[in-house]
């Protein structure tokens, strides 16, 4: 019904029923099946009549003349009456409060047209994109974030667009506006659908509301009304513009996070129109629905602004990538000084676990072997770091001054695993993390409890299987130990970890046979590694012939650049589009980034990190191009001494050849030259 024809019944109901204690009084012999059913048993009880008619013994009174009952059945009448206005109320404004269809992705699916993967191959990247930055942003409880891509613009307003239900709506104009310049596109794509995800963790969905005013403007029921909310909503914009800042600051962080470049959308070498275009493209004065105040800054205005402001973000952010850089190029200490100082500024679980695994891999440089079980080699735990092959490397240090730094270190690492559960209880990494900790320190029940709560977020996952086989094995379980590694085994037949505890549980049980088979298994994936020369020397064996190649000694470089050169030997044909200073303790860093795909850190002017990202055209030493597989690279590397796991995926350690190898769903990203 519409709001006006509301308003007019309502008023005839109140007119009516208001003057309903009159017409008692007029006539004490009024019928009650002349009331509405709500008032019978009221009027009933007053005794002025019953449901068969007038009542026996009426009260006899002069002229003009009130009875006190007849007076109290007026007021309650009338308080009745009210009682029944406020609920006609309820129920207009309950009509009004409908649910919007716009919240929920049935509404996008029907009225618009799906863009897939096969008919944009942009559409493709923008899912990667999106799951990438829900992996590093994490979810609303209940909610699990996903995109749709639609090829109109409703109301001629670009999207993207959050909704309650979880959903992200982005349309293909929006694309076209990311990817005009090709090189910055999946940056900039990484920061509006961050911006999304931001609104949707903050349940923040003021843009539905303003599309259900432009329909309600669109069909034209009371439209000048309408069109004064649409205008307001304009002329608040700032309140409006306050949240989408906000936003827009987390955007930088979760894409800078989940390692896209944040200087692409607000750096001192952006010159294009991206960021007018997006501002534009947020503001609610968008709309053409009359001028707003002549105070009301333009698009461009805002823009410069804005971008003042994330160019500052912006640079705190990149702190994040120089530590997980620094992390990936075992240079542990300044990751450690990169995380502490980016926790100031955004203290996220992302950057907890990974301050967290930065200390966790510092203690392993001072943990000894023999401290978990008596003369036995260590089992393997399935973490972010590899125990034996960090110790194995730790040389001239006192056993005192090893096991004090080893204790600090890992006291560290596990109350910023905490912290990581703490603000996400269902973050898997921490708790797999967290219970390895905890073996390592020789508290195995702790480690199981943490362990089990892992188990109940994800029964099949193989690591937190394998890790609890491992700390079951260091309380002197051994039944429950091959039960969960068993389980593991399971999850996963070729999971190198895994194979290895097997054999050794096998051999400690007296089972040779058994435990040569999974042996020889374990050794067809890595030949080269500390780990492989332990089983080999534990169980008297030798790496098959079908095993892949030991891993390479000569440490490698890009064509034109070499870890350790000047930066004044730079190609000037990469052409700088970035730089950006870092002070880490008594150092400072330069990260600068260049046309061609590749970024540079400098400590003073010497070349310390290179890094091959997208964009790059070239291979490795060994013939490795970004997109290459798994498989491919241990064809011609080996197998990696270390695996480092990480939320954006992982990273395959190769210190002898000083490269790292960054893979995305089992493809190379990425790869880090640097100096062990």
């Amino acid at each position: 019904m519409p709001s006006t024809a509301r308003t007019h019944t309502l008023s005839r109901f109140l007119k009516n029923t208001l003057s309903l204690g009159k017409e008692v009084r007029a006539d004490r012999n009024i019928d009650s099946h002349l009331l509405p059913l709500s008032l019978r048993a009221r009027v009933k009880s007053e005794g002025c009549c019953d449901a068969a008619g007038p009542h026996p013994n009426p009260l006899p009174r002069g002229e003009g003349e009130k009875s006190g009952k007849e007076m109290r059945l007026s007021a309650r009448l009338q308080r009745i009456a009210l009682l029944l206005a406020a609920v006609l109320v309820a129920s207009a404004a309950s009509a009004q409060n409908l649910p919007n269809p716009r919240e929920r992705v049935d509404f996008w699916r029907t009225n618009y047209t799906e863009l897939t993967p096969e008919a944009d191959a942009r559409a493709r990247e923008a899912q990667q994109v999106f799951a990438r930055v829900v992996r590093i942003a994490g979810r609303r409880h209940g909610v699990e974030p996903q995109l749709l891509i639609v090829r109109e613009d409703p109301a001629n307003v670009s999207l993207p667009i959050a909704i309650p239900d979880g959903w992200v709506v982005l349309s293909r104009k929006v694309l076209d506006i990311c990817y005009r310049d090709p090189a910055r596109g999946r940056d900039r794509l990484a920061f509006v659908l961050a911006h999304e995800v931001s609104h949707l963790l903050e349940d923040d969905f003021w843009h539905i509301k303003f599309f259900q005013a432009l329909d309600t403007l669109r069909i034209g029921t009371d439209s000048q009304k309408i069109r004064n909310e649409v205008r307001t909503i304009a002329q608040q914009s700032n309140k409006v513009l306050a949240k989408e800042l906000r936003a827009d600051e987390m955007g930088i962080i979760y894409l800078a996070m989940a390692g896209y470049d944040a200087s692409a959308i607000a750096g001192s070498g952006t010159t294009d129109s991206f960021f007018e275009e997006w501002i534009a493209a947020i503001d609610p004065a968008r709309v053409n629905t009359g001028a707003v105040s002549a105070t009301h800054p333009s698009a461009a205005q805002r823009a410069t602004a804005v971008r003042a402001r994330l160019q500052q973000v912006s640079e705190q952010a990149g702190l994040f990538s120089l530590g997980l850089l620094l992390y990936q190029s075992s240079d542990f200490e300044r990751a450690i000084q990169a995380f502490t100082e980016f926790r100031r500024y955004f203290p996220g679980r992302e950057v907890h676990h990974n301050l967290a695994s930065a200390h966790h891999q510092m203690a392993l440089r001072h943990w000894r072997p023999t401290a978990l079980h008596n003369d036995q080699p260590p089992m393997r735990l399935s973490i972010a770091v590899d125990p034996l092959s960090r110790a194995s490397g730790s040389t001239h240090r006192s056993p005192t001054n090893a096991s004090a730094l080893f204790e600090r270190h890992l006291t560290a690492a596990i109350d910023n695993y905490q912290l990581a559960i703490a603000q996400d209880p269902a973050y898997l990494p921490a708790h797999r993390n967290l219970g390895a900790a905890y073996v390592l320190r020789g508290e195995s029940y702790k480690a199981i409890a943490i362990l089990q709560d892992a188990l109940k977020l994800a029964p099949r996952d193989v690591s937190v299987l394998n890790n609890l086989g491992v700390a079951f094995y260091h309380a002197g379980n051994m039944e429950q130990a091959r039960h969960h590694l068993a389980r593991a085994e399971e999850a996963d037949s070729r999971h190198d970890a895994t194979l290895y505890n097997l054999a050794l549980l096998d051999y400690a049980q007296g089972l040779p046979d058994a435990a040569r088979n999974k042996a020889q298994a374990y050794l067809r994936q890595d030949t080269a590694s500390v780990w492989a020369a332990t089983l080999r020397q534990r169980l008297g064996m030798t790496a098959p012939d079908d095993a892949p190649v030991a891993a390479v000694r000569k440490p490698e470089s890009l064509p034109d650049l070499e870890v350790g050169a000047y930066e004044s030997e730079i190609p000037k044909t990469w052409n700088r589009t970035t730089s950006q200073r870092y002070k880490l303790g008594e150092r400072t860093l330069k990260v600068a980034r260049y046309r061609n795909g590749v970024m540079t850190v400098a400590d003073g002017d010497e070349v310390r990190l290179i890094v091959a990202g997208h964009g790059y055209a070239g291979v490795t030493a060994r013939g490795i191009r970004i997109g290459s597989d798994l498989d491919a690279i241990q064809r011609h590397y080996g197998a990696p001494a270390e695996v480092q796991h990480a939320t954006t995926g992982d990273s395959l350690l190769y210190p002898a050849a000083g490269v790292t190898f960054n893979l995305q769903q089992g493809h190379v990203v990425s790869w880090v030259h640097y100096w062990d």
